[in-house]
C-alpha cells in the first residue's frame, strides 16, 4: 500500500512539473517587450532627414520662386546687363530683354511690330507685341516705334525682375569703356581678371593672329588687352579674326570701331550667364567685372541707390502708355 502511495504521489508531482513550465511563457513575452526600445534612436534619423528636406525647400523657395504667371514660365532665366562693343554700358531696355533671352535656354523673342487705331484718333500708335514660347508677354503703345518697344520691354522687366536673377556689369572694371584697368595702377594680383599685351611682343601681324588662337583654346576669365601702340590696321585684322573665330571683344578709350589715337582692344570669352552666376555666389555676389542682383533687387547705377527703371518696381508708378499682359497662348 505504501508503495502505491508513493508512486501515486510521484505521477501527481510529475503532471505538476509541466503544468509550472507552462507558466514560464508570460516571462518570454516580457522579454519580447523589452526588446523594443532598440528601435527608439530610428526617430532622430528620420527628424533629421526630415529637417535636411524641409532646408532644401527653402532654399529652392528662396533661390527660384516662380508665380504662375508669365515670370513662372521661365525658371532659370538671368537678366543680363552687359555692355556694348564700345565697352559702355548696355541702358537700353529692350535690348536687354533681347539679349537674356538670347543667351539662354529659350532662345530668341518673337517681336512684332504693328499699328493700333484708336477710336477718336486721326493717327494710330504704334504697336509692339513680345512674345516667347508661344505666349504674349507683353504688347506695347507708342507714338513711335522706340516708344511702343520700350513699353513692352518694360512690361516684361516688371514681371521677370520679381523673380529672376539680375547679372550686372560693373561700372568700376568697364568705365564706360573711357579708361583701362591698365591706366589705374594694374595690380599683379588681377592677372587673372586681365592681362595687356604690348606691340613690341610679337614678330609680326602672323604672330599676333596666332596669339589670338591660343587664347582661344584657353578656358579661362582673364581677357586680353591690346594696348594703343598696335597700328589701325592691326587693331582691324584683330577684330576681323575675332568675329570669324567667335571670340567675343570690346572697345576702349575709342572713337568710332577702332579709330582714335588711344583705341585699346579686349578679347575675352563670354561665359554663359548661369556659369557666371554660381561664379558669383560662391565669391559673395560680386567679383571685379560682375555682381549679381537677386529676384526683386535693386537694379541701380552704382554710382547712387537709385533704380535704373523705378516704373517696373512692383510699388512703382508707370507713365508709360502700356497695355498689361494678357499672357494669351498663341
Amino acid at each position: 500500500m505504501e508503495e502505491r502511495a508513493r508512486s501515486s504521489s510521484l505521477f501527481h508531482l510529475s503532471e505538476s512539473i509541466p503544468e509550472i513550465i507552462a507558466e514560464k511563457p508570460p516571462a518570454k513575452k516580457v522579454a519580447e517587450k523589452r526588446k523594443l526600445p532598440p528601435k527608439e534612436p530610428t526617430p532622430p534619423e528620420e527628424d533629421e532627414g526630415n529637417k535636411i528636406q524641409i532646408n532644401l525647400k527653402k532654399f529652392k523657395k528662396d533661390k527660384v520662386e516662380y508665380p504662375e504667371d508669365t515670370g513662372g514660365d521661365f525658371p532659370g532665366l538671368i537678366l543680363w546687363i552687359g555692355i556694348r562693343k564700345n565697352s559702355m554700358w548696355q541702358k537700353n531696355l529692350f535690348c536687354i530683354m533681347i539679349e537674356s533671352f538670347k543667351m539662354s535656354k529659350y532662345g530668341d523673342l518673337i517681336v512684332e511690330e504693328s499699328e493700333e487705331s484708336v477710336w477718336g484718333r486721326k493717327e494710330p500708335f504704334k504697336k509692339c507685341v513680345i512674345k516667347a514660347n508661344r505666349k504674349v508677354l507683353a504688347v506695347g503703345l507708342g507714338e513711335s516705334k522706340t516708344e511702343a518697344k520700350n513699353s513692352a520691354a518694360m512690361q516684361v522687366l516688371r514681371q521677370l525682375r520679381k523673380h529672376c536673377y539680375t547679372i550686372q556689369a560693373k561700372l568700376s572694371y568697364f568705365k564706360d569703356g573711357k579708361a583701362t584697368p591698365y591706366d589705374f595702377n594694374p595690380d599683379p594680383d588681377k592677372a587673372h581678371v586681365y592681362c595687356v599685351v604690348r606691340r613690341n611682343a610679337f614678330i609680326d601681324r602672323a604672330a599676333i593672329i596666332k596669339y589670338i588662337d591660343d587664347f582661344s583654346q584657353k578656358v579661362c576669365d582673364e581677357e586680353i588687352i591690346f594696348g594703343d601702340d598696335f597700328t589701325f590696321d592691326e587693331r582691324e585684322a584683330i577684330l576681323s579674326h575675332c568675329r570669324q573665330i567667335r571670340l567675343m571683344y570690346r572697345l576702349i578709350k575709342c572713337q568710332s570701331m577702332g579709330k582714335g589715337l588711344h583705341t585699346h582692344v579686349a578679347v575675352y570669352h563670354q561665359k554663359p550667364p548661369p556659369v557666371i552666376k554660381a561664379a558669383l555666389m560662391e565669391a559673395g555676389g560680386e567679383d571685379d567685372k560682375y555682381r549679381l542682383i537677386p529676384p526683386g533687387g535693386k537694379i541701380t547705377y552704382q554710382v547712387d541707390e537709385k533704380d535704373m527703371w523705378p516704373e517696373t518696381l512692383e510699388d512703382g508708378k508707370g507713365g508709360e502708355t502700356v497695355v498689361e499682359n494678357i499672357g494669351l497662348a498663341t
